[in-house]
C-alpha cells in the first residue's frame, strides 16, 4: 500500500507533539520572564499539543480506511496483536523493571501476579502506555465500525460524535471537581473507548475517502494553518481558566480535527519537494518506536539538572534526537532479524 505523505506528516506531527508534553511536564509551574497571563512556555507548549493522542488514533483509522477491509476479523485482530500487542507487552516489561532500576536482586520487589496483570491491561506501566489498550479496544469493534463508516459515513460520524462528545465531558467536568454523575468510576471513563471512538471513525471515514479529501484545492492550504493556530492560541487561555490540563475533553475533538485536515492541505508541498517527503516518511517510519522509548529516555536525560525554560528547550532536543536515534538502531536491528529469519526459513 502506498505511504500516504499527509498522513506521515500528522504522525511526525504527534510524535513530536507527545515528547514535547513530556519533557514540558515538568516545567509548566517553573518560573519564566515570559509568561502571559500565567502561561510559560512550558505550559504554551504542554497544552498546544494535547491534540496528539487524539490524532494518532484518528491516524490509526485512516490506515486501516485505505485499506479493503475483507480481512477476517480473527485475522485482523492477530494482525494487530502482532504489529502492536507484541510491541506493547515487551515495552511494558520494559519500563516494569526499570521501575526497580535494571537490577535483578530487586525482582522481589516487583508486586504480585493481580497488580502487574492490571497494569498491563490498563496500560498503568508508563504515563504513555494507556494509548496501547486504548486503541485495542477500537481494534475489537473494527469489523463493525469500518463497513458501517463506509456504507454510512454521515451516521457514523454521528453517532460516534454523540457518544464521545458526552464522555469527553463527563471526564472533564471529573477533572474539574464536578461530578455530574454520582458514583461514575471517571478514573477509568477516560481509558474506555467512548471518549476516544469519534476520532478513530473520523480517521476510518477521511481513510476510505482520502483521494477526494486531499490534495486540496490551491489557496485552502493557509487557511486551514491559519485557523488551527487561531484555534489553538484561543484554546490556551480556555485550559488556564478551566485547569482542563488533558486530551480529554469537548474542544479538543474539533482541534484534531482540524489538525489533521492541515496536514492533508499539505499534501501537495510533500509531493513537491523530495527531500522533504523522504524526512517526512523516515521519521514516521520510526514514530511508534519513539513514542514508546521516549518516556524511559526522558528519565535517564532527567538525571541532569536543567532548570528553567532554556534547560526545558535543551532537556526537549536531548530526549528528542535521543530517542530517534534509538528507534531507528532498534528498527534497524528487528528489521536486520526479519530478514535473517525469512532467509532461514526459506533455505
Amino acid at each position: 500500500m502506498e505511504r500516504k505523505p499527509e498522513l506521515d506528516l500528522g504522525r511526525v506531527l504527534a510524535m513530536l507533539a507527545v515528547v514535547a508534553i513530556h519533557v514540558s511536564s515538568g516545567y509548566i509551574y517553573a518560573e519564566s520572564a515570559f509568561s502571559p497571563g500565567g502561561m510559560n512556555p512550558a505550559y504554551v507548549l504542554n497544552q498546544a499539543g494535547r491534540f496528539c493522542v487524539p490524532l494518532f488514533i484518528l491516524l490509526s483509522g485512516a490506515s486501516l480506511g485505505l485499506r479493503s477491509g475483507k480481512e477476517a476479523p480473527l485475522r485482523f485482530w492477530l494482525s494487530r496483536l502482532k504489529k502492536l500487542g507484541v510491541p506493547y507487552l515487551i515495552w511494558w516489561a520494559v519500563y516494569q523493571f526499570s521501575a526497580i532500576g535494571f537490577r535483578l536482586s530487586r525482582l522481589g520487589e516487583l508486586p504480585c501476579l493481580a497488580q502487574p496483570l492490571r497494569s498491563l491491561l490498563l496500560g498503568w506501566g508508563a504515563p504513555h502506555l494507556y494509548f496501547v489498550p486504548v486503541l485495542f479496544q477500537l481494534y475489537l469493534l473494527t469489523p463493525l465500525l469500518r463497513p458501517a463508516a463506509r456504507r454510512f459515513p454521515r451516521a457514523s460520524l454521528l453517532l460516534s460524535f454523540l457518544l464521545s462528545l458526552p464522555a469527553n465531558w463527563l471526564v472533564d467536568m471529573g477533572i474539574q471537581g464536578y461530578h455530574p454523575i454520582p458514583g461514575l468510576p471517571g478514573s477509568l471513563l477516560w481509558m474506555l473507548f467512548p471518549c476516544w471512538i469519534f476520532y478513530y471513525v473520523c480517521g476510518l471515514v477521511a481513510g476510505q475517502r482520502m483521494d477526494r479529501l486531499s490534495p486540496m484545492p490551491k489557496g485552502l492550504s493557509p487557511l486551514w494553518l491559519l485557523c488551527t493556530l487561531a484555534v489553538l492560541i484561543a484554546y490556551l487561555p480556555h485550559t488556564k481558566a478551566t485547569g482542563s490540563l488533558g486530551s480529554i475533553t469537548p474542544a479538543m475533538l474539533p482541534i484534531t480535527l482540524l489538525v489533521f485536515l492541515s496536514c492533508c492541505s499539505l499534501r501537495r508541498p510533500l509531493e513537491r519537494f523530495t527531500p522533504l517527503r523522504r524526512i517526512v516518511s523516515f521519521l514516521a517510519a520510526h514514530s511508534m518506536s519513539v513514542y514508546f522509548c521516549h518516556v524511559l529516555l526522558l528519565e535517564l536525560w532527567r538525571k541532569i539538572y536543567l532548570p528553567g525554560m532554556h534547560g526545558m528547550l535543551i532537556l526537549l532536543i536531548l530526549v528528542t534526537l535521543s530517542s530517534l536515534l534509538f528507534a531507528w538502531l532498534l528498527d534497524s536491528l528487528l528489521a536486520r532479524v526479519k530478514k535473517a529469519l525469512r532467509r532461514r526459513a526459506a533455505g
